[in-house]
C-alpha cells in the first residue's frame, strides 16, 4: 500500500493529555477522559480538532467542561457531517459570552447603553439588526471609547446601510 492509503487506514489518534498541553490548553481530567473515548469511538479525529477548539474548551470551568462532552457523547451525531463544528455549538452555548444582543447591551457603559436605546426609541434600528458579538466587543472597550462608537455609529444614514453589524464592526475597527 502506498504511504496515503496506509494514513487514511490508519485508526484515530487518541488524545492524550501531551497532545493538548499548552500554557492555557489543559482540560480536567475527567474532561480529557471523556475526549479520549469519543477519539477511541471515531467520533472526533485530532486533525478535526483545532487548537482553538481546545482553548475554548479549556477556558470552560471543570464542570461545564465535562457537560459539554458528555452532551456530545450523548447527543446522535448520525446526522452531522461536520462533527467538531457540533462540538463549538455545544461550547456555544455553555460560554459566558453574550448570546444575545439584549445580554451584550447589559454589560456596555450606562453612557453607551442610553445611546443605543435612543437609536431604537427612535426607530433607526431594530435591537435584532446588531450581533451579540459586535456589542460584546463594544462592551470590551472604555465606556469613552464606546460613546464615541455609538456616536459614530448614529450619526450615519441607516437607509443607505444593509448590514449594520458588520458597520459597526468597522467602526470599532
Amino acid at each position: 500500500k502506498g504511504i496515503m492509503e496506509r494514513y487514511r487506514t490508519r485508526p484515530p489518534l487518541h488524545l492524550t493529555t501531551d497532545d493538548i498541553k499548552s500554557e492555557s490548553t489543559i482540560l480536567c481530567p475527567p474532561a480529557n477522559a471523556l475526549l479520549e473515548m469519543e477519539m477511541c469511538k471515531g467520533t472526533l479525529t485530532r486533525s478535526a480538532l483545532s487548537d482553538g477548539i481546545l482553548q475554548t474548551l479549556a477556558a470552560q470551568d471543570p464542570e461545564t467542561q465535562v457537560e459539554i462532552l458528555r452532551r456530545f457523547g450523548e447527543a446522535d451525531l448520525s446526522t452531522v457531517q461536520r462533527k467538531a463544528n457540533f462540538l463549538v455549538g455545544i461550547i456555544r452555548r455553555y460560554s459566558p459570552l453574550p448570546h444575545t444582543t439584549v445580554d451584550a447591551t447589559l454589560i456596555m457603559a450606562p453612557v453607551a447603553q442610553e445611546k443605543l436605546q435612543k437609536l431604537i426609541a427612535e426607530g433607526k434600528l431594530e435591537a435584532r439588526e446588531l450581533q451579540a458579538t459586535v456589542l460584546a466587543a463594544v462592551a470590551a472597550l472604555p465606556p469613552d471609547t464606546q460613546s464615541k462608537i455609538l456616536d459614530r455609529f448614529s450619526e450615519v444614514d441607516f437607509s443607505e446601510i444593509r448590514n449594520k453589524s458588520a458597520f459597526m464592526k468597522g467602526i470599532v475597527k
